[in-house]
């Protein structure tokens, strides 16, 4: 589906320029899943014919050993069968029907990074799994024409399974089984492996959060060495960032939720103290990194996302990077309908260009380039901090999303092909990537949501809206 026509690229900042001349494809690294969809008009899936409630995991995706933990959870689990260290087993027993697809992050956003860009993926199936397998290759390479000669099959073990739960209003939570996306070898091993010789084509690497700590350590180590740009999604896992990572990851892009929990920021106290945000733990971060109190929180009581908030929480995990010998990561959070804000390798949070008590100000791609150029007085005016873009959304059919599943691997694996790839600037990529996850939303499923180049570019050329912040 992709076009074969991928067009002359508009060159953007020197750290694109260079990956640009080392390879031909983005590779992705991660997981792939069987999945097996229900739609859930209740908020409440069903295990042996008993309800539980799921909607305080909405909007997260979680290994089956975090779901049965989540609090809210738990205490409904009580009187049924889920015993400590037999969480995947006990998540095979809900109640169907199912309707099964292609789907893992690691799948979904190599699908969506084929579409702009020849990508490869790089990912375990499992032998127990072998009809389904055949299924999931043929899906990669029909949506994406993405590159899988290097796929391992683990012996022993079935394929990776996640189990979306999509709500009415097109929100949904993911409960994962990892399979053989957790049967990896020795982190040692990769130089000499498959991704150690896909990395020789590679113009950039994508790693996400459903495969073991120790191999993303190991190929974003492996990637730097080589001078590759190392981007990491930190979905999949409720886990802690590996501090392993920190010293090698070019770009991480949470969204709003996902920031909350890796950087700690928490939301300001109330009368009866600190409480956690939209359901998400508040957490102190490790390695000497500290939470951040008395700055505004990602998300107000209300729920309602706070640009300073992000902000806070962004200024916190570069000061955790800073303290691994990474202080130049940029961080790219994405906000739902309001849209994303990347912020650049010498981004810094300094006061409000118009003053202290307009820190909401709004702000517009248009003043200034994100991967850190000079800004001008009109970029100022509308509050836009050195070294930071906002990208807004695009209309959809319908004004509601169908299905989020997978969009926000649309627009990473969008955003990444379209800058390293392509080697078009910050600005232009996230307008790009803006584009191709409004039109993912608009229909069923993840992968097969994946836009094509040509609706991209469409889609692109019109107008994007921005929503005021809390």
């Amino acid at each position: 589906r992709r076009s074969s026509a991928l067009g002359a690229p508009t060159m953007g900042d020197e750290s694109t320029k260079r990956a640009r001349t080392r390879g031909d494809r983005v590779l992705v690294v991660g997981s792939i899943n069987v999945d097996l969809y229900q739609r859930i008009a209740d908020g409440k899936v069903r295990f042996h014919s008993t309800s539980v409630d799921v909607t305080s995991i909405k909007g997260q995706t979680l290994p089956a050993k975090s779901f049965a933990q989540n609090p809210a959870i738990k205490a409904q689990l009580a009187e049924l069968p889920c015993e400590a260290g037999k969480e995947e087993a006990f998540l095979l027993s809900m109640d169907g029907p199912f309707d099964q697809k292609t789907g893992g992050k690691g799948a979904n956003t190599a699908a969506a990074a084929g579409q702009t860009w020849p990508c490869e993926f790089v990912g375990n199936l499992g032998s127990a799994s072998a009809d389904a397998n055949a299924a999931l290759l043929a899906d990669l390479a029909m949506y994406g024409a993405v590159e899988t000669g290097r796929c391992q099959t683990v012996a022993g073990c079935a394929t990776g399974t996640a189990y979306i739960l999509s709500f009415t209003d097109g929100d949904n939570a993911i409960v994962l089984i990892g399979g053989a996306n957790q049967e990896w070898p020795a982190g040692d091993s990769v130089p000499s492996g498959p991704v150690g010789q896909a990395m020789r084509r590679a113009v950039a690497v994508m790693l996400q959060r459903e495969i073991p700590a120790r191999v993303n350590a190991g190929v974003a180590a492996l990637a730097s060495r080589a001078g590759v740009p190392v981007i990491l999604d930190v979905g999949g896992t409720d886990e802690a960032l590996d501090s392993a990572l920190l010293p090698f990851v070019t770009l991480i892009a949470p969204n709003d939720s996902e920031l909350t929990f890796i950087s700690g920021v928490q939301a300001a106290e109330t009368n009866s103290g600190a409480e956690s945000i939209s359901g998400v733990p508040a957490v102190e971060a490790d390695s000497g990194a500290e939470s951040i109190s008395g700055v505004p929180a990602v998300q107000d009581n209300s729920g309602a996302v706070s640009l300073s908030g992000v902000r806070a929480g962004v200024a916190a995990l570069k000061a955790r990077f800073g303290a691994a010998g990474n202080p130049q990561v940029e961080v790219l959070v994405t906000l739902g309908r309001l849209g994303s804000v990347h912020f650049g390798a010498d981004w810094a949070l300094v006061d409000d260009p118009i003053s202290s008590s307009s820190p909401n100000a709004h702000l517009h791609p248009s003043a200034g380039d994100a991967s850190g150029g000079t800004q001008d007085d009109s970029a100022i005016s509308r509050g836009m901090l050195p070294h930071e873009t906002h990208m807004g959304i695009f209309s959809i059919k319908g004004n509601e999303p169908v299905d989020t599943t997978g969009a926000g691997d649309c627009y990473r694996g969008s955003f990444v092909a379209a800058r390293y790839g392509d080697g078009k600037s910050v600005a232009e990529a996230m307008r790009w990537a803006a584009a191709a996850s409004s039109l993912a939303v608009e229909t069923t499923g993840a992968m097969q949501s994946m836009p094509t180049r040509a609706a991209i570019a469409e889609r692109a050329a019109g107008t994007v809206h921005f929503r005021p912040f809390a």
